[in-house]
This record gives C-alpha cells, sequence and structure tokens, in this order.
C-alpha cells in the first residue's frame, strides 16, 4: 500500500525552514517599529506653519543627537564643522513635529540669549538643548530640531538650516 502524504525532501524541509525564518523575521521588524501618528487636532502644544525651510547638506556642516540624551524636556545635540568655512550661530533652534507626513512649527515661548558661537573648520561642539521652557514635557510623536546657522561673515553670510530627527515614545 503506498504512503499517502508529501514526499518531503531534506531540499524542500530547508525552504520551508528558510520561508518560516523569513516571515518571521519580517513580522519582528513591522512590531518592532514603533510609528507614532499624531493627531493634530489631540496634539497638547500649539501647532504652527507647516515646514517651509529648505535643509542644506553640502556644507561639510553635521548636526547629530548625541546617544543617550534624549528625554521629552530636552536633548544634547553635537554640531561638527568638516567644511571649509568659519560656521556661525546662537542658541535660538526651532522644534517641529511630523503630522499627516508632514512637518509644522510648534509654537512655544521661546527666549534667547545672544551669544554667539564661531566653530573653526575640523572643530565640533555639544549644544544641551533644554525645551521644557519653551515647549513644556513633549509627548509621544515624532519630531526634529532644527538650527540656523551662518557661513562666513556673520551676520550678512550665506543661512543655511540643519535638522535632527528624534522619537518621543511612551516610556520615555
Amino acid at each position: 500500500m503506498p504512503r499517502r502524504g508529501y514526499n518531503l525532501t531534506k531540499e524542500k524541509i530547508t525552504k520551508l525552514i528558510w520561508v518560516a525564518i523569513g516571515a518571521l523575521f519580517s513580522i519582528f521588524l513591522v512590531c518592532s517599529k514603533e510609528e507614532i501618528k499624531v493627531n493634530k487636532d489631540d496634539y497638547p502644544l500649539s501647532i504652527g506653519e507647516e515646514n517651509k525651510l529648505v535643509f542644506n547638506t553640502e556644507t561639510g556642516l553635521i548636526l547629530t543627537l548625541k546617544e543617550g540624551t534624549l528625554t521629552p524636556t530636552g536633548a544634547t545635540y553635537i554640531v561638527k564643522n568638516e567644511g571649509a568655512d568659519v560656521v556661525y550661530f546662537g542658541m535660538k533652534y526651532f522644534l517641529q513635529i511630523l503630522l499627516d507626513e508632514k512637518w509644522f512649527n510648534i509654537e512655544g515661548n521661546p527666549f534667547w540669549t545672544l551669544e554667539l558661537i564661531h566653530l573653526n573648520p575640523g572643530e565640533e561642539i555639544e549644544l544641551l538643548a533644554d525645551w521644557s521652557n519653551f515647549f513644556g514635557v513633549l509627548p509621544p510623536g515624532n519630531y526634529r530640531f532644527v538650527k540656523e546657522f551662518h557661513l562666513s561673515e556673520f551676520p550678512s553670510g550665506k543661512i543655511i538650516y540643519l535638522n535632527s530627527p528624534f522619537t518621543i515614545n511612551k516610556n520615555q
């Protein structure tokens, strides 16, 4: 009497195992990426205009979030000048939130001190951004820190904007 069922060869079993591993990996990636959707009407902070700034990445100036410093009330950023020009900037920055796949300015009550910082080629500096006084505690969402820089002669030098995106999770 012939056997009923599937004729599973070693090759078919190996393919099934790889398909199962791929499916589990895909499920893990989908579940592990926390996408935070924020409704503009429910957001507790005032939302301003949609972003109109053009961001520049060709100057050799790099703005990054320092690892391990992000909280709902602030973060530390590193500005590194790998370009050929001296860069000038102050303490002023903006925060933006991602809503319906568009970036919007968050309105707050910022006041800025009038320091003028210059960064020579090859130098880097850490900037502490404490936005709790300006914007309060940020609720969960996808944000970006936006900073204005002046290349060469201040204040007439070319103005560029850089940004550094970040996410505030429910558990922060």
